[in-house]
């Protein structure tokens, strides 16, 4: 299950960091009729960030089923709680912007506390749920993710369209990243995502996609420029349609990506209709 991996991932590092760890579920629910790969990624990202600025004492992982009354129906809420170094008032309204908090003066007690947490809030947002957080400082923190209890989908009857759709291959060196990306394409296109520069020439070799969404920064070796020529040499520029994924956005970097031979970029963290058109105007 989805709580049994979580545990055996953090168990080693809570051993680690003599914290003590678990997760506890109070729901009988059998299944959760939600995106499993979605649901684990806010998990991990929440536990992830609890461990971060937790140096003593525990964190917990909590799961039950209420109702709520603003709703009117029944919500599903994780709990991370954790007895870490809090956060200040000051700085509660940053929490979710990561490029905002440099700018704006978080201090270095919370730097990269942005970037998992704001791919948790929209990971989220795309199963209609939501993530809020109490905190005092010095003493911890608890994020609650809500998501609605969800009826388990018709399936699908056999006169479906099976009109073809573009394939996109996503190249990613991070899982969540690489997984939001998937989740805003994966209703109008046909999806492939890698992790490494190594997995994309296996996949380039054996075919070619209407689009690649390339990471401009794959860690240590090729870039993404570099794999987009490797691309181009193997499939021909003009038969090559390539968005950079970046973080960076200065007029320095549009210019190098443009002059790689990009087709145009999109700038983290994503949006998911930014995205999509983005996509819809190169294919189009």
């Amino acid at each position: 299950t989805i709580f049994e991996s979580i545990k055996e991932r953090f168990t080693d590092l809570a051993k680690e960091k003599n914290i003590r760890f678990d997760v506890q579920s109070v729901c009988n629910d059998k299944f959760i009729v939600s995106d499993e790969f979605v649901l684990t990624n806010i998990l991990i990202a929440l536990l992830d960030n609890a461990f971060k600025y937790t140096n003593e004492g525990s964190v917990f992982l909590s799961f039950t089923r209420k109702f709520n009354n603003h709703f009117n129906s029944d919500f599903y809420y994780f709990d991370i709680i954790d007895t870490g170094i809090g956060i200040k008032q000051e700085f509660a309204d940053l929490i979710f912007e990561e490029f905002r908090q440099a700018s704006e003066g978080l201090s270095r007690a919370y730097e990269g506390m942005g970037l998992g947490l704001t791919i948790a809030a929209k990971l989220a947002h795309l199963v209609r749920g939501s993530i809020t957080f109490k905190s005092t400082q010095g003493k911890g923190t608890t994020f609650t993710c809500q998501l609605p209890v969800l009826e388990a989908p018709p399936p699908l009857s056999e006169n479906d369209s099976t009109q073809r759709k573009y394939e996109i291959l996503i190249v990613e060196d991070n899982l969540i990243n690489a997984g939001l990306l998937k989740i805003y394409l994966q209703d109008d296109y046909l999806v492939s995502s890698v992790n490494s520069v190594d997995e994309a020439r296996k996949l380039i070799h054996q075919k070619s996609f209407d689009c690649y969404l390339i990471d401009i920064d794959l860690g240590s070796g090729p870039t993404g420029i570099d794999l987009l020529h490797e691309i181009q040499n193997k499939h021909g520029i003009s038969n090559t349609l390539a968005l950079a994924v970046t973080g960076y956005a200065n007029n320095n970097n549009k210019r190098e990506i443009l002059s790689a031979g990009f087709n145009g970029y999109v700038v983290k963290p994503h949006n998911r209709s930014d995205l999509l058109q983005s996509i819809s105007s190169l294919l189009n």
